[in-house]
């Protein structure tokens, strides 16, 4: 429900605050929820292929994307933002494993 009401919380924000700037905001509103769960659990040291695709995934996915998805925003009502962004789930509606059927 929360992933829904913040395209658009965030149309209303772009308003007032650059993409970047948001797309920081909301990363670092993200970390510091995911920081206590994040430091209970224990990691197993990850080889050096998993650490070049993780890092890849950050990049792409943490930092481009959420600034083009913000910038894109600004000239797209959010009603139609939001449907938009619905289209990343599978089409048997489970957003998993990212295999399509």
């Amino acid at each position: 429900m929360l992933f829904g009401a913040t395209t658009p919380a965030a149309k209303l924000i772009l308003d007032h605050v650059p993409p970047v700037t948001l797309a920081g905001l909301l990363y670092l509103g993200a970390a510091i929820v995911a920081a206590p769960v994040a430091a209970r659990e224990r990691f197993v040291r990850p080889n050096r292929t998993d650490v070049a695709k993780v890092g890849a995934a950050v990049i792409v996915g943490g930092a481009i994307a959420p600034v083009l998805l913000l910038t894109g925003l600004r000239h797209t009502p959010a009603s139609t933002a939001s449907l938009l962004l619905n289209l990343e789930t599978r089409r048997d509606g489970d957003p998993g494993s990212g295999d399509l059927p």
